[in-house]
């Protein structure tokens, strides 16, 4: 950490609150994971229509009274927001749910740490609540203007999220955008003030701010081929009913509103590697539809690959919105988690303005697992000398970008691509009257396993990888496993419904009324946790007269991969929208064989890149590789303590680099979540 720190790195335990509709008795709380353990319990929708339209006025009227003078509300309001908070608390913490999490608030002050409450919820109607205004009453306090207590709209996404080594300054690119036919915004005060609120941090070389000058989002794209670290935009926002997504008021060439839909700026912003934040004062950027939970321009971004966003649920004054800035970059540039960098700026509002409620305006969505967005290198030395002698661009004429000059990147190593194996005729299993599953034969023999260092060095150089977050996949080393069949494709709708229809197993979380959704028979399962695809494997045991299970690491490895070491299943080319569904080009599951055989695995195994990510048997250990990498292990089962499940793949949403046949990732084996699924296997 800089010298300039002054305030030490907070350090959370985490309370993971999983909010889904249970089936006909209300709505299904579980603590995935805590330092309390798990829990379960069932709540209801805490409001009546009435409710809602009563508390949502006597919100606006207390938000209103921020713009007077003295930023004092009326007590009758205030109440009525604490028993607005106290309502959406009684429907989280009931049960077991409230004694874990009683629990884990013990185990965190113990260990002298602080308790993050990530909200996973998926109901798009509770997910519309304010939630930032959750109030505990022996406190007397809003859980949000706690320290130890941040709240998080935490959404679990299949890429790989770690912090960002950097050297100050932290680059913020700042853009106002005021078109002509909206209400106008004062962008010279706006960005003055701002620069006011920074201009210690700047000082010290700890934050630079630069401006777009026009609005438009062609300097937008423009801008983002330079690294950042922050996106700040002031401007209009609102949420589009028909298109059901949130956008974004920019400028065209005449001046007047060109909106920007939150997936074309996610389209814009996601393509900046070193892009941790986005922070837009915009009105309702956090404001979603009831149809889907990925619908606000704050999700969509977070859903798009910014590990956080924060957005506003209501309007902001000027005055809050530039207090919250000064506090929250000071604290992120301090090396602050990103939630605990938020609970700093609000509580700078909550001072600064005597019983303003604007503090619960922002909101914090939020993917990365520990809110450790950027690593400030030890004894990294601001860049304040650096920038000094360089005048800012003049604000009357566009920012030019000098060109740079392009180094050659070094070739990939290719490996030398062997034969495609002879294949057997594919062996298929009756699941049910109309329903098969087709397994491709994979002979015995040894593999590599793992990633080299050449490999390794690809993936930073040319997919945005952080070299010490692949340590466990490495070192690559050779396995020899028995011959098997594995399942030529993800288990599908079709398939799992069989199932469903067998065993009166609960159905996937967003069939509605039980039925797959229209047109998606022949898509992978998704919503199914580690425990639903081994139970599932049970049954087809016993439908098929056939030993199915889940393959392990190393069996699921090998399909995809072939002998020879390969990056993807089908040799070294980076992926592209002829071989896999990644990167959320298409924005959903596609349905099974859609990329064959152009991104088949040597052995004609589809889908093994993308489309979802597949459980496997085997718990996970960060240090298995190495410890076996000295001998030539036979048939490896993995950890036999237990820690998470594995999860291999990618999905399609995951970046080229989350893709390559070695990339490992793990996860409870209790949560479900719309990107995973899973194959069989049959031995042989």
């Amino acid at each position: 950490m800089p010298e300039q720190s002054k305030a030490p790195l907070i350090q959370y335990l985490n309370f993971d609150l999983e909010i889904s509709p249970a089936r006909e008795d209300g709505y299904r709380l579980a603590v995935l994971d805590s330092p309390g353990g798990q829990a379960e319990a069932i709540t209801q929708f805490p409001f009546s229509q009435n409710d809602i339209e009563r508390y949502d006025d006597k919100l606006r009227i207390a938000l209103l009274s921020a713009g007077v003078s003295q930023r004092l509300i009326p007590s009758s309001e205030e109440k009525a927001v604490q028993e607005l908070g106290l309502k959406l608390l009684a429907t989280l913490m009931r049960g077991q749910v409230q004694r874990c999490f009683a629990r884990s608030l013990e185990i965190a002050a113990q260990q002298g740490k602080g308790l993050r409450l990530r909200l996973r919820i998926q109901p798009p109607e509770l997910a519309a609540l304010p939630w930032e205004y959750l109030y505990e009453p022996d406190q007397g306090e809003y859980l949000c203007l706690r320290r130890d207590t941040p709240v998080v709209r935490y959404l679990s996404l299949p890429q790989t999220i770690q912090p960002l080594e950097i050297q100050p300054p932290l680059r913020i690119l700042g853009m106002v955008a005021s078109p002509l036919d909206q209400e106008e915004i004062e962008i010279d005060t706006e960005q003055e003030r701002l620069e006011q609120a920074l201009q210690g941090l700047t000082r010290k070389g700890l934050v630079k701010l630069t401006w777009l000058e026009s609005g438009d989002w062609r300097e937008l794209q423009s801008a983002l081929r330079d690294p950042w670290h922050v996106f700040h935009f002031i401007g209009h926002g609102r949420f589009n009913e028909q298109t059901d997504e949130g956008e974004i008021a920019l400028c065209k060439e005449d001046g007047n509103t060109h909106l920007l839909g939150a997936t074309q700026l996610a389209r814009l912003l996601g393509n900046q590697r070193s892009l941790r934040l986005a922070l837009l004062n915009s009105c309702e950027g956090a404001r979603g539809g009831r149809r889907d939970i990925f619908s606000s321009t704050a999700s969509i971004l977070v859903r798009r690959g910014l590990p956080a966003v924060i957005a506003m649920q209501h309007k902001i004054t000027n005055q809050a919105a530039i207090e919250f800035a000064r506090v929250f970059y000071e604290s992120l540039a301090e090396g602050l988690p990103v939630d605990a960098a938020v609970s700093e700026g609000r509580t700078a509002i909550s001072i600064a303005f005597k019983r303003s409620l604007e503090w619960g305006t922002p909101v914090l969505y939020m993917r990365s697992p520990d809110g450790l967005l950027f690593q400030v290198q030890p004894g990294a030395q601001p860049a304040a000398q650096k920038e000094q002698g360089q005048a800012a661009p003049p604000k009357s004429a566009p920012r030019k970008r000098a060109a740079k000059p392009q180094e050659p990147a070094a070739a990939a190593p290719k490996p030398e691509q062997p034969q495609t194996p002879e294949r057997k005729a594919p062996s298929v299993l009756t699941l049910a009257s109309g329903v098969t599953m087709e397994l491709v034969h994979v002979p015995a023999g040894p593999f590599l396993m793992g990633s080299s260092p050449e490999q390794v060095q690809r993936a930073v150089r040319e997919m945005g990888a952080d070299e010490k977050y692949l340590k466990d996949e490495q070192p690559q080393h050779t396995v020899e496993l028995s011959e098997y069949w594995m399942g030529r494709y993800p288990v599908t709708n079709r398939q799992y419904q069989a199932f469903v229809q067998a065993t009166n197993r609960t159905a996937p979380r967003h069939w509605k009324g039980g039925k797959i959704p229209a047109g998606k028979e022949q898509h992978p399962v998704v919503h199914v946790s580690w425990h639903d695809a081994l139970a599932f494997c049970q049954w087809a045991s016993q439908a098929s007269g056939q030993a199915v299970r889940l393959p392990t690491e190393a069996e699921w490895e090998k399909a995809a991969r072939g002998t020879d070491g390969r990056t993807f299943p089908w040799g070294e080319e980076r992926p592209d929208e002829k071989r896999c569904n990644f990167g959320g080009k298409v924005g959903d599951t596609t349905p099974v064989g859609r990329y064959s055989p152009q991104g088949d695995s040597p052995y004609g195994c589809a889908d093994m890149a993308g489309n979802v990510c597949e459980w496997v048997a085997d718990w996970y250990d960060k240090g298995e590789y190495a410890q076996r990498a000295q001998a030539v292990p036979r048939d490896p089962q993995g950890p036999q303590r237990e820690t998470f499940r594995g999860l291999r793949g990618g999905s399609w949403g995951s970046s080229d680099n989350d893709v390559r046949s070695a990339n490992r990732v793990d996860y409870p084996p209790v949560i479900t979540y719309y990107y995973d699924g899973f194959r069989c296997l049959r031995s042989g």
